[in-house]
């Protein structure tokens, strides 16, 4: 199980410079991929959104590569016409703007497509940005899993605390029924006086049927049941989970609706608090 939180880097060092790949990724309802990278590698945008979609699920991934190459005579060639383009350019500002600076011819190599890789290195190139952004999402999804296993111990946690609150009020409801239904036989006696028993004896019917909340505890305890099969497996299951968080939020609502006393209610508001504490953490989960 992976978080959709998570951030990694992977770098490479080439024979005339180097390159870096930085993704970083947070929780979104589907996958969206966002790749920056310089315009003379922009050809391999592809193949890296490939990658991309092949190894992640879920997300708002946001991708960079950091390429620094230093041109050399054997594996770059200089574009002259951009660069003539640049040279008039720069005539220009310096004839409007008198004691303009003169450019660092470093600084004009480093603009984008002035240099052009020759055919060989591009393809070197282009392995080694594939390669390291491989790297890169491996990291990543290390860090996801790490993380997701983290929120994983917490749900197991929730889902343990909310399950001991439905089997112990399993136990018990029958008893608090009992109990509610004598607190309402003396009320009325104390009220009316003698009892119909032929009559109350239809009305105990009709208020245990409206108090049973034997239905509502054993879906709370097939979901909640669920939730720890759920977090086996090796796959992405936040949209599962999420699911099923509306199910047991359903439930624990009826059940405050047909809580017949404070103890039912008491549960039915702890298991809310559990369930929207789960809910919170599946946000991040892929």
């Amino acid at each position: 199980m992976r978080s959709m939180t998570a951030f990694a880097r992977a770098s490479k060092t080439l024979p005339n410079g180097g390159l870096i790949w930085e993704i970083k990724s947070v929780n979104h309802r589907f996958l969206e991929v966002f790749v920056r990278m310089p315009e003379e590698v922009r050809h391999v945008e592809m193949m890296v959104r490939e990658r991309l979609r092949e190894k992640l699920s879920r997300g708002k991934v946001e991708a960079t590569l950091k390429l620094q190459l230093l041109p050399t005579t054997d594996s770059a060639l200089l574009d002259t016409d951009r660069l003539a383009q640049i040279a008039k350019l720069v005539a220009q500002i310096q004839n409007t703007v008198p004691g303009t600076q003169n450019l660092d011819p470093m600084t004009i190599l480093a603009w984008p497509g002035i240099m052009q890789n020759s055919a060989g290195d591009g393809e070197a190139l282009e392995l080694a940005i594939i390669a390291t952004c491989d790297e890169a999402i491996d990291a990543l999804n290390t860090a996801r899993e790490r993380e997701g296993g983290a929120l994983a111990e917490i749900m197991r946690q929730r889902a343990e605390a909310a399950l001991k609150l439905v089997d112990n009020l399993q136990r018990m409801a029958p008893e608090i029924i009992r109990r509610h239904i004598d607190n309402l036989r003396a009320r009325v006696r104390d009220l009316a006086g003698e009892l119909d028993e032929g009559r109350w004896s239809q009305e105990v019917v009709l208020l245990a049927q409206r108090a049973d909340v034997t239905e509502e505890l054993d879906r709370l305890s097939t979901h909640l049941k669920e939730i720890f099969s759920i977090l086996k497996k090796d796959e992405p299951v936040g949209r599962r989970l999420d699911f099923l968080m509306q199910e047991l939020n359903r439930e624990a609502n009826t059940l405050g609706a047909k809580a017949c006393t404070m103890d039912i209610t008491q549960v039915s508001l702890a298991l809310k608090v559990l369930i929207e504490q789960m809910r919170e953490q599946i946000q991040n989960l892929e």
